[in-house]
Parts: C-alpha cells; sequence; structure tokens
C-alpha cells in the first residue's frame, strides 16, 4: 500500500512538471516606445517659444469645420495654433491647412520664432506669416509673403530656408511673380509698417474676400464651376504699390474638360485697403506674364494645326491697357 501512495505521488509530481514546462510562468515583457525626434516642421513642432527655457509644443487644431463650398456660398474650415504650455495664448489663423516651421530665435529674444505656412482658400500660392511672442501676444515679426507652389509640394528644407537671420538682421526668399521659374529674391525684412497700412499679404486677402463675394455671379452667367484661381501682385496702377490681379478658369457646370471663361479681377491697392477697378474676360487662353511699373503683360495662347488640346503652341505677349473700368 505504501508502494502504491509513492508511486501515484511521484506520476503526480512529474504531470505538474510537465505542465509547468510546457506552460512556464514568463515575465511580461515591458513595452518600449521610442522617443520620437524632435520635429520643426508639420503640424506639430517643439521649441521654446516663450523663452523660459523649456521645451513646448505647438499644434495646429481644427476649431470649425467648413461646409460646402467656400467660393458658392459655402464657409471655409478654420484653424489655430495651440501650445502645450497653457500660459501660451493660441495663434488664431483662419483658413485653411497649416505647416508650422520652427525658425529658432531670429530677434535674438531668447525664444523661437515660429512660422506658419498656409494654404489658401482656392488656388495653389500659400502664405508664409512669422510669430515671435511678445509681451504675452503674438506678433507678426516678418512681413506676410507669398509662396506660389503652382500645386506641387515644398520641401521642408526649402520651407526652412526661406525665413532666416544674417549679421542680425532678418531676411526672407521671396518668389519673383514675375519669372516664369519661380526665382527667389533675397529680401531684407522691414520693419513693422505704419498703422493702417496694409501689408501686401493683408491686400491679397482682403481682395480674394471680395472676389469670393462676386464669383457667385460669374458662374451663374457662364453656368459654369470655378476650376483655377491664382492671386499675382505687382503694380498695375503705376503709384508704386503693389496690386493684385486675381486670374480664374470655369469649367462647364455639366462637367467634362471644356472651358466655358477664364479672366482676371483688378483690384487696385490703395494703401490701407483695396477696391475693384475692372474686369477683364477675354475669349481667348492667356496667360499672366509680368505686371510691373504700372502694366500687366499676357501671353495669348492659340493652337497650331498639330496641337492637341492640351497644349496650344502659339504664343504672343500683349501689354493690356487700362481705362476706367475696361481693360483691353
Amino acid at each position: 500500500m505504501k508502494k502504491q501512495i509513492t508511486f501515484l505521488s511521484i506520476l503526480f509530481l512529474l504531470l505538474v512538471t510537465l505542465i509547468n514546462c510546457k506552460n512556464p510562468d514568463k515575465p511580461k515583457e515591458k513595452s518600449v516606445i521610442e522617443p520620437s525626434a524632435p520635429s520643426n516642421f508639420g503640424e506639430k513642432i517643439e521649441g521654446d517659444f516663450n523663452g523660459d527655457g523649456q521645451t513646448d509644443f505647438a499644434t495646429v487644431v481644427k476649431i470649425k469645420e467648413g461646409e460646402g463650398n467656400p467660393v458658392e456660398d459655402g464657409t471655409s474650415d478654420e484653424y489655430e495654433v495651440r501650445f502645450s504650455d497653457k500660459g501660451i495664448i493660441p495663434i488664431k489663423a483662419g483658413c485653411c491647412n497649416i505647416r508650422l516651421v520652427n525658425e529658432g530665435d531670429l530677434d535674438n529674444d531668447g525664444a523661437d520664432e515660429i512660422s506658419l505656412f498656409q494654404a489658401p482658400m482656392n488656388g495653389c500660392t500659400y502664405t508664409m506669416t512669422t510669430y515671435s511672442l511678445k509681451n504675452a501676444t503674438w506678433e507678426q515679426i516678418v512681413e506676410p509673403f507669398l509662396i506660389p507652389t503652382g500645386c506641387g509640394d515644398i520641401s521642408d528644407s526649402d520651407l526652412q530656408k526661406r525665413v532666416f537671420k544674417e549679421n542680425n538682421q532678418i531676411y526672407y526668399y521671396r518668389t519673383d511673380p514675375n519669372d516664369e521659374n519661380g526665382k527667389l529674391i533675397k529680401t531684407l525684412n522691414k520693419p513693422a509698417s505704419v498703422k493702417g497700412k496694409l501689408s501686401i499679404n493683408e491686400a491679397v486677402k482682403q481682395a480674394e474676400k471680395q472676389f469670393v463675394q462676386y464669383l457667385p455671379k460669374i458662374l451663374k452667367s457662364r453656368d459654369g464651376i470655378l476650376d483655377v484661381q491664382q492671386s499675382y501682385t505687382g503694380d498695375f496702377t503705376g503709384d508704386g504699390i503693389e496690386d493684385i490681379a486675381i486670374y480664374f478658369s470655369l469649367a462647364s457646370a455639366e462637367g467634362g474638360n471644356a472651358i466655358v471663361g477664364r479672366g482676371m479681377a483688378l483690384y487696385k491697392n490703395e494703401g490701407n485697403k483695396v477696391k475693384v477697378i475692372a474686369g477683364y474676360e477675354p475669349d481667348y487662353l492667356f496667360t499672366v506674364d509680368t505686371i510691373s511699373n504700372g502694366k500687366i503683360v499676357i501671353e495669348k495662347m492659340e493652337y497650331a494645326e498639330t496641337d492637341g488640346r492640351c497644349c496650344p503652341s502659339i504664343r504672343t505677349k500683349h501689354t493690356l491697357t487700362i481705362s476706367g473700368n475696361r481693360v483691353y
């Protein structure tokens, strides 16, 4: 009897051992989260934006969802830039999508400056605006400027080079609107503008807002939809102040590839406001060539017999005449 009990005990111990070998108690593996690399670009960046020696995070946040098409009686999205340090007030940015750039300390105040590379409501010309936190308030320290993208991508490294410090002066590279290759012009940043005087960026925004308000009438008259919108700046009134020309083309509301209209709306920059002075809607294709010294030069585009519909090859330059509210 004793031997039988001993045999059963040994058998029980062997079974337990086998079970433990099959299901050993392994220590739980710790989940390791790799620290993300510091980012100077994108919708979330880090930097010391208030000069307190601590790292802050800046994040683009959509605060209002748009409805419909903003150029056809809809409303646009609205954005702001918020900070991890709740003592830093948000930057109210309005419409539209934003990429942030940490510019480093441009003005030697011990804090990093921040640029907003912001999409337009329509078209492919973006705005670059640079802010610095002064006395708990965000101030623009670089004259806002436009960056035509041709509807392509701009790399982070190219954006980083647009605003920079050299010999304790702030510079930026603006795009020459009269150069078809988009030549960059090194520009010394000017001190803050006189109160009440519009920056060129503010003037463009005013012109685009007025254009959006009038656009439904253009669309209705042509039974079309907006296909392309592009803003150009340059002095076409001869007063030494950059004005705004908004080029547009319309596609058929019924679909297809047909262009049912194209033209320009011309806005005079009066310094503290802009006003529409004329419209231009020719019956031929054209592109804007140059705007300067009181003139607008366009290129008429015509088809040769062997041209495809995409690519008219005959191009002729023509200087527009502005007389009252007529352009020809």
